[in-house]
């Protein structure tokens, strides 16, 4: 699913818009997580083109104030969507620790990486749209500017917390991970951006399935995140 074009939809179809927006910032970040294609930089520019999205939706609202009601509701649903998934992460990794089970360090660090990107990328993008929207009068545009300047302030701690805990968190080199995959603690490659998916699903354990030792104790199966879907 394109985040982008969804966004779109969504703005366009006008119901639900944050919560619908938080739901889709937040699976787009962990599927994204830590994938050697996507990276910092695509990761981050997943602000820009959702808000470009949006304003076009926006702009297409003849209705005084929906244009800027809607951007409202996506500034609000995207940050929140980005604290889940910065909260998902850190939860992700307390509970790995805790099992003495590692992720692959590239993994790790691009995970951190992308989380920061996209926080440093909302002002931006917002900005960079405010002023186009034609539903808007100016006053609006410089509510909006605000709305997302103190909100990437409100989810910075957040993401902060994520990030130093996905650095600091004991990796392996990914090779070695998948080589020692029937081992205790070991983890391939690409596993921590499902396993925050599962933390915020609400699925279950990702990482207990695809990186439990082969003689792992069955009770450890059950386990599942209390994050909201």
């Amino acid at each position: 699913m394109d985040p982008a074009a969804e966004t779109e939809r969504i703005v366009e179809d006008g119901e639900n818009i944050a919560d619908r927006v938080r739901r889709l910032t937040r699976d787009a970040l962990a599927a994204g997580m830590g994938a050697a294609e996507t990276g910092a930089q695509g990761v981050g520019e997943l602000a820009q083109r959702v808000f470009n999205a949006a304003a076009e939706a926006a702009n297409r609202k003849p209705e005084e104030g929906a244009a800027h009601s809607a951007m409202n509701d996506v500034v609000d649903g995207f940050t929140a969507g980005l604290n889940e998934a910065a909260e998902a992460t850190k939860q992700t990794l307390a509970s790995a620790a805790e099992r003495g089970q590692k992720f692959a360090k590239d993994d790790l660090k691009r995970a951190a990486d992308d989380l920061e990107a996209v926080r440093q990328s909302l002002t931006q993008a917002v900005s960079g749209v405010a002023d186009s929207i034609k539903g808007m009068v100016e006053q609006e545009s410089s509510a909006l500017k605000q709305r997302v300047q103190t909100a990437a302030e409100a989810v910075k701690p957040k993401v902060e917390q994520a990030a130093k805990a996905a650095r600091e968190h004991p990796g392996e080199v990914a090779g070695d991970a998948a080589a020692s995959a029937l081992h205790a603690g070991a983890a391939a490659a690409g596993v921590l951006g499902q396993a925050v998916s599962g933390a915020l699903s609400g699925l279950g354990d990702v990482i207990s399935e695809r990186t439990k030792p082969s003689e792992k104790p069955a009770e450890n199966q059950g386990e599942s995140s209390t994050d909201q879907p």
